[in-house]
């Protein structure tokens, strides 16, 4: 293999070969023997140029289809880290709920008679614990009822709970109708 690089000092001409970057940044550290700290060699562009590849026909190239896949298969891994995440929370805040909401299955919200698409929606969002309960004014997390004004509330306190507050059980036992 011919000489990568030559260096010249002031006595001697020292020629280096080198495979792979990681070793020539080795052979270069040998040949100087200082402290001197090399991070990077920017290679000159004439023997590191790249060509494309041809396969057949055309030019080798990635489809529109293979970057679609990608982004896909990374927006559905974000999507399942976000629905085991929201499970989580729901387990650890009421776990009665987390159970309820686990054996509903997500095909038989449909199927409820009935429910108009506002419930079907509702229920969605409860299963996915994507409701937001974010009151603006106050910039914090508030029952939407009035006489609710000023606790902290949560879902679980929306939705019904063991005891539920007299604004909040009304909506909770409406849907034992």
């Amino acid at each position: 293999m011919p000489p990568v690089l030559t260096t010249v000092g002031s006595a001697t001409v020292q020629c280096l070969s080198a495979t792979s970057a990681p070793s020539l940044l080795t052979a270069l550290h040998r040949a100087i023997r200082s402290t001197t700290l090399i991070t990077a060699v920017h290679p000159h562009p004439s023997p590191t140029r790249m060509g494309c590849a041809w396969i057949g026909h055309r030019r080798w190239r990635r489809r529109r289809s293979d970057f679609r896949a990608v982004v896909t298969e990374s927006s559905r891994k974000k999507a399942t880290s976000s629905l085991t995440h929201r499970a989580a929370a729901w387990a650890t805040e009421n776990p009665a709920f987390h159970k309820a909401l686990k054996t509903l299955p997500w095909a038989s919200i449909r199927k409820f008679v009935g429910l108009n698409a506002w419930g079907e929606r509702l229920l969605y969002r409860l299963k996915l614990r994507g409701l937001n309960l974010f009151d603006r004014s106050a910039s914090r997390q508030a029952c939407p009822h009035n006489e609710c004004k000023g606790a902290e509330t949560s879902l679980t306190h929306v939705f019904g709970s063991a005891q539920p507050p007299r604004c909040c059980g009304t909506l909770s036992s409406r849907s034992g109708r």
